[in-house]
């Protein structure tokens, strides 16, 4: 199986994570990868020509295209021998600068969603420019006030208060509750804490024995030992440990 991603436009990069592409040749043997919460919210569109397993209850179909909503936790997607995913990786908050869709419900989720573009066109050798003309075509001029809230979270490592966050963006934590389910699917608490674990995973992947998980927790607003490992497990399946 490979994996690639690619970068968008400069005018796009500041709403647009990558586009990407996973595919599998012929002769190769049924592989499971695990996708982890990011706070971004994608679409897939299947450009092979096998039905892909996201997970044990939804199937991806050829030449349909998916909305795959802020994941909240791990989700293991089997791919099977010709297949090929082509993905729009959505930085938080950016969807709706682009489609005038409410994300309020779609945690969790994968729903059926426009083609951004024909098939065919996906699958040839430019599909990255014929993307960036699509979305530069759609794009809204303006920023959305929720974006320097999301800064902030990511300036702090997910490491902040929400009623804090509600006080520095002169709003209400309600306020702060309904924009974050409109623009992202899932509340300002839970995407800090997406954020944080994150950031957690980065300083235990380097960290080389220097700290304690007692430390790390401490340092990054975990309760304690205990409550980091239940955090990162709950969102890869995986004690700190693994990584």
């Amino acid at each position: 199986m490979s994996y690639q991603e690619y970068k968008p436009h400069e005018a796009l990069r500041l709403y647009i994570d990558a586009y990407w592409r996973v595919q599998t040749t012929l002769l190769s043997k049924p592989s499971v990868s695990r996708i982890l919460p990011d706070g971004c919210v994608d679409i897939i569109i299947n450009t092979g020509s096998t039905v892909v397993a996201s997970d044990e209850d939804t199937l991806l179909v050829p030449e349909q295209a998916y909305l795959i909503g802020t994941m909240t936790s791990f989700s293991d997607t089997t791919q099977q021998p010709g297949a090929m995913l082509t993905g729009i990786r959505f930085k938080p908050a950016a969807f709706t600068l682009f489609y005038h869709t409410s994300l309020a419900e779609t945690a969790d989720t994968c729903t059926s969603f426009e083609l951004p573009l024909p098939v065919e066109q996906l699958r040839q050798a430019d599909f990255v420019t014929r993307l960036d003309q699509y979305f530069l075509r759609r794009k809204q001029t303006a920023r959305h006030r929720l974006f320097p809230v999301i800064d902030n979270v990511l300036q702090c490592a997910g490491n902040v208060r929400i009623s804090q966050l509600a006080r520095e963006h002169f709003t209400t934590k309600r306020q702060l509750e309904r924009s974050f389910k409109e623009q992202l699917g899932i509340s300002p608490k839970e995407f800090a804490n997406i954020v944080r674990y994150r950031s957690v995973l980065k300083t235990i992947r380097h960290n080389a024995g220097k700290r304690s998980l007692e430390e790390i927790a401490f340092l990054n607003g975990y309760y304690d030992h205990a409550h980091l490992t239940n955090e990162i497990k709950r969102y890869t399946g995986n004690t700190p440990g693994a990584f």
